[in-house]
This record gives C-alpha cells, sequence and structure tokens, in this order.
C-alpha cells in the first residue's frame, strides 16, 4: 500500500512515453509506492483514485464534457421592477379627414308697422314665414301697444293678450300677458315672447305668429320677429 511518507521518501512519477490525449490515470506501484501515468495500470499498479489524488494535491487532466441536462422547471415569477421614466412625446400625426357639415342655419321672419287687432278676442295673423324642409326651433315675439279706451273721464281698465306660433294650422308655442292701465295712462305696452319646434314636410312650409287682445282695436302690435333655427332633430 501507498502512502504520502513512501511518496516523499522513496517515490516518484515516472513518465512513460504515452500522450496527454491517452494519460487517463495515475498508476503506483504496489511495492515501491512509484507513480506513472499511463492508459492503462500494469497488473502490479493501482490506479489512484480522484480522493487520493485531491490528497495528493495533484490534478488529472479536464475530462470531456457530459451531455446537456433535462430542462429545469420554470422558476417562480421575480418582483416587478420600477417604473421606467417616461418616453418622449412622439411626432404628431396625420391630419383627419373633415368631417360631414352640421346643420346650422338661420332664417327670419319680420311684420313692421302696426297691426290693428279686431275685437271678440279673436287671433290676428300678424308674421309668416315659409320655411323648407327639415326641424326648426322657432322664436317669436311680439311687441304691443295699448290705449285706454274708456269714456273720459278715464278709469282704470285691464286686459288679456295672447299670441301663439303656429306650423301650417298647428300650435307650436304661445305666451299670454295680462295688463292693467290706469286711469291715469293713456298708454300701456308689453312683448310677449314664445318658441316651438317645427317639422317642416318635404316641399316647404309656412310658420305663422298670431295675436288677440281683449282691447280689441285699442291695442296693436307694433312689430313681430320670427326667427327660425334648423336643428338635426328633436328627441
Amino acid at each position: 500500500m501507498w502512502s504520502i511518507r513512501v511518496l516523499a521518501v522513496s517515490g516518484f512519477l515516472t513518465v512513460v512515453s504515452v500522450s496527454v490525449a491517452h494519460a487517463l490515470v495515475i498508476c503506483a506501484d504496489r511495492v515501491s509506492g512509484n507513480l506513472s501515468v499511463a492508459a492503462l495500470c500494469k497488473n502490479n499498479e493501482t490506479a489512484l483514485p480522484p480522493a487520493t489524488l485531491a490528497a495528493l494535491g495533484l490534478q488529472g487532466p479536464q475530462g470531456p464534457q457530459g451531455p446537456q441536462g433535462p430542462q429545469g422547471i420554470q422558476g417562480a415569477q421575480g418582483l416587478a421592477g420600477p417604473a421606467g421614466p417616461a418616453g418622449p412625446a412622439g411626432p404628431t400625426g396625420p391630419t383627419g379627414a373633415q368631417g360631414a357639415p352640421g346643420i346650422s342655419r338661420a332664417t327670419f321672419g319680420v311684420a313692421s308697422g302696426p297691426v290693428e287687432l279686431v275685437s271678440g278676442e279673436v287671433l290676428v295673423k300678424i308674421a309668416a314665414k315659409v320655411l323648407p324642409e327639415g326641424n326648426w326651433s322657432i322664436f317669436g315675439i311680439a311687441n304691443m301697444v295699448s290705449v285706454n279706451g274708456t269714456f273720459a273721464p278715464h278709469r282704470d281698465t285691464n286686459g288679456d293678450a295672447h299670441c301663439q306660433l303656429r306650423s301650417g294650422n298647428n300650435f307650436i308655442g304661445g305666451a299670454t300677458s295680462r295688463q292693467l292701465i290706469t286711469e291715469n295712462d293713456n298708454h300701456g305696452r308689453r312683448s310677449l315672447s314664445m318658441f316651438g319646434g317645427a317639422q317642416i314636410p318635404v316641399g316647404g312650409g309656412e310658420v305663422s305668429l298670431w295675436c288677440m287682445s281683449q282691447f280689441g282695436p285699442n291695442e296693436t302690435v307694433d312689430n313681430t320677429l320670427i326667427m327660425a333655427v334648423e336643428v338635426g332633430g328633436f328627441f
């Protein structure tokens, strides 16, 4: 049996003429303890195991690369990293196509000069406007002047006035006002505002403003305005 002591006293490493590519083992003589490098140990020699070589501080040649092992299982997902800094602003995109034009137009109907109302609270047509087909928002205003029609000496008198918007023969909006004319007043003034919506059929149609007063012919409509604004629809 060999040992470090025997090697230190009488052992030495004998290198035989073997190429490094085939020097796979280190052999120890069982009697003398001498070491030699060979591809295969002789009958009177013993190949030193790796543990003995490690104890002697000897390192054998690097062996061939082994085959690739199987793929390991996927590890657990790591923690999310911190958010990175904001990137620079991108370039301005191309201009989009122009949209379809919206429906928006307005027209007006006016009546200037006084229109005298009649007795019996009968509606009188004051102004009108013919509109083309479409959906229209209608606004109307009537400025009215009345006189104290009582016999002298005058006394306090009051009376209602009513105006309305029509689309064809259909009522679409209106307003009513009550006015007091005192014995010391000769005239009274009031304005009635109203609005509505009209759906004008194919071929067009008329919108109009009508008024009446309990003062009858003692009240006139001095001026009137109808404004019609076309809209996309009603809901």
